[in-house]
């Protein structure tokens, strides 16, 4: 089981290694140092080149790096979109909790992207877009009520 998880993340680096895409990553001094400590580690022993495969494979995985993560555009549209929908509809003043919580999910979101946290952005975008929904409902329900 090791042997082949060795394998299978030895020739995920390998490709990594050799795509086009890595000049991106290399363009930080600290990336490239970091990579050439990789090479040279597999030059040694197999198991030890096993661990750190497995490790730099989770490390990339863990990072949600802009190698391994698109950027979340429809998301965040989606998610401005549904928030200025409850805008429109007065929730602030109708349904405030829920737009306060769709507001602040919709910044975070904004905060995440610029930062390329890719993967936070998105689910922060996602739960905006909810919170919007739900306050433009309820903003709508009680302004048909009164």
């Amino acid at each position: 089981m090791k042997r082949v998880l060795g394998q299978k993340i030895e020739e995920v680096i390998l490709l990594f290694l050799k795509s086009s895409r890595t000049k991106y990553f290399f363009l930080n001094k600290k990336n490239f140092k970091f990579i050439k400590k990789i090479k040279t580690i597999l030059s040694c022993q197999k198991s030890r080149m096993v661990f750190f495969i497995f490790l730099f494979y989770i490390l990339l995985q863990l990072t949600g790096c802009s190698l391994t993560m698109s950027r979340p555009k429809l998301e965040l549209s989606m998610a401005q979109a549904a928030f200025v929908a409850a805008k429109q509809a007065k929730a602030n003043t109708l349904a405030p909790n829920l737009y306060r919580k769709a507001e602040v999910y919709f910044l975070k979101a904004k905060s995440s992207y610029k930062r390329k946290y890719f993967s936070k952005a998105k689910q922060y975008a996602i739960l905006s877009k909810q919170f919007s929904e739900r306050a433009e409902f309820v903003a709508m329900r009680q302004s048909t009520m009164n």
